[in-house]
């Protein structure tokens, strides 16, 4: 994607609105007139489902997704460290994992093969099915998890004590909610 297409496509936004506005129109003026919009309707009714639920779900992603990023060390991807995570109480087969993550069986093959390769888990094949392969934690395995999982909450931690008492305690009280709308 050309570096100049955000701007293209600015220019044309704003040219669709020029028409609507008299004077000049820049961006900032727009902006500053569509932040208005979007703050009023915030403040206006910031507890309302749909408002709070559209809000709630950006924030949890960019959280859940900076806290993905953090740990590992570059030694296995999100999707690999959901894999071993999955094992950590007790073998899986492969078909058990691909449902389990919801992804197809070829993808968990190669998932599986690029952690076995690793030595972060074990494959074998199911003794009562021949056709099965099992998949297990090897020790270096639960290493990584533990190593990332500490990683990520010690990132978490740091961000937590930038906030007040107030906040924190707001964040402790909000958890236990979220602890129940995740088991709903």
């Amino acid at each position: 994607m050309s570096r100049n297409r955000p701007a293209r496509y600015t220019e044309q936004f704003l040219d669709k609105f020029r028409t609507r506005f008299t004077g000049s129109l820049s961006l900032t003026t727009l902006s500053d007139w569509y932040a208005g919009l979007v703050s009023d309707e915030r403040l206006a009714a910031p507890t309302q489902p749909g408002v709070l639920a559209d809000d709630l779900r950006v924030a949890l992603m960019r959280v859940s997704r900076r806290i993905r990023l953090e740990g590992a060390g570059g030694k296995v991807t999100p999707s690999q460290f959901s894999v071993l995570a999955a094992l950590k109480h007790g073998p899986l087969t492969l078909r058990e994992l691909a449902e389990r993550e919801q992804v197809q069986p070829p993808a968990m093959t190669r998932t599986v093969a690029s952690l076995v390769e690793s030595r972060l888990v074990a494959r074998v094949q199911d003794q009562q099915d021949r056709r099965q392969a099992v998949v297990s934690l090897t020790r270096t395995g639960r290493k990584v998890i533990d190593e990332t999982r500490n990683q990520r909450t010690e990132w978490l931690a740091r961000r937590l004590v930038e906030l007040s008492d107030d906040e924190r305690r707001t964040l402790a009280s909000a958890t236990e909610i979220l602890r129940r709308i995740g088991q709903s």
